[in-house]
């Protein structure tokens, strides 16, 4: 399951949060996330609003994780964690200005959220030293407005490896874009190379590079592209836009899966699998100039196996035994290497080529 998130700021206006909870109405996301320590979030004018919206998510079945700092209660005028846990949120995101004794208090109250990056592997023993159990403890890195200011996916990877290994979920997040989050707008990614890259293509590597569980969006907006394809991740497959011969035009729409035993030369369709073991007929002609992305069906001169699709992940050698019937758009074909193990894939047709 490809877990993904989202951020909401009461700050963002009541406008904009009732469109992201219409979204979010409609598609299968796990995490919302949102901070209580920030200046902006922390007025008292804001408080019944966010209590609202954070509601709001809950009722959605939505997981909500808030970063809180050290001013959190007094600036919300509560007097102990435990007060605070009768909010409506499922996960407290700690980072600096708490001991171990008050990260394993809030543990008893929700789930703890600590920055992998910054704490100490020995402090995560010692907190299980203190009674918190594994399944208490979740690791999300922050994201970082400024510019040259991100991680490198070397050391997200690297420290998600280790909370991995503990069996601990990790998040990291990635910028949107659309609507920046001020008051830098220059998006809010984990990773520094990624501040600039598309959703899709950032949360994928996050899952694939960095043993990353969660995928959070730190901005306020998606295009209207990249909901679909968040929507599409969280369902478990990519849209790849392409263009298929007229007589396989029925393909489009159709989510497929990738084989478990993934091979590195092809993506294999499974479920076309199925039907092509019934020796569905496909006539000779054969397959030359097998490139990136070029889309292909066994004929039959492949026996039983005729009818089978596929797509070329790298350059082939000519088949005659198979046949050439449609191209993955060159602006989707970084997604072939990650349409792997299961993977899901839905053919769309590219209607600007």
């Amino acid at each position: 399951m490809f877990e993904i998130g989202f951020s909401i700021y009461s700050s963002s206006g009541r406008d904009i949060n009732t469109q992201i909870l219409d979204r979010v109405w409609d598609a299968d996301f796990s995490y919302a996330f949102t901070s209580l320590h920030i200046p902006e979030e922390a007025t008292p004018e804001l408080r019944q609003e966010q209590h609202d919206l954070l509601q709001s998510l809950r009722d959605l079945d939505v997981n909500v994780m808030a970063d809180i700092g050290p001013r959190t209660l007094s600036d919300m005028k509560l007097s102990s964690f435990e007060d605070l846990s009768m909010y409506p949120i499922t996960h407290m995101r700690v980072d600096y200005g708490f001991n171990l004794e008050q990260m394993a208090k809030i543990s008893e109250h929700c789930i703890l959220v600590v920055n992998p990056s910054t704490f100490a592997e020995e402090d995560f023993f010692t907190l299980l030293e203190l009674g918190v159990k594994r399944d208490r403890i979740v690791a999300c890195h922050n994201f970082y407005p400024k510019e040259w200011s991100g991680l490198s996916l070397k050391r997200v990877s690297d420290s998600n490896r280790f909370y991995k290994n503990q069996n601990i979920k990790t998040m990291a997040f990635i910028a949107g874009d659309a609507q920046k989050r001020g008051p830098v707008y220059q998006g809010l990614p984990t990773v520094e190379t990624m501040r600039h890259m598309a959703p899709l293509e950032a949360a994928l590597k996050l899952r694939e590079e960095a043993f990353t569980d969660v995928v959070l969006v730190g901005d306020i907006d998606l295009t209207e592209k990249s909901w679909e394809d968040m929507i599409a991740l969280s369902h478990g497959y990519v849209i790849l836009p392409c263009t298929l011969d007229p007589e396989y035009k029925h393909l489009y729409g159709v989510i497929q899966h990738d084989r478990i035993d993934s091979s590195d030369f092809l993506i294999r369709s499974l479920e076309s699998r199925m039907y092509a073991s019934r020796g569905h007929h496909v006539e000779v002609v054969g397959a030359t100039h097998i490139g990136r992305g070029t889309i292909l069906i066994s004929n039959e001169d492949y026996s039983r196996y005729s009818g089978e699709f596929e797509i070329a992940r790298t350059e082939l050698s000519d088949c005659p035994r198979k046949n050439r019937i449609g191209q993955v758009s060159t602006d989707a074909l970084y997604l072939l290497p990650y349409i792997t193990h299961g993977m899901g894939f839905m053919l769309v047709e590219d209607l600007d080529n």
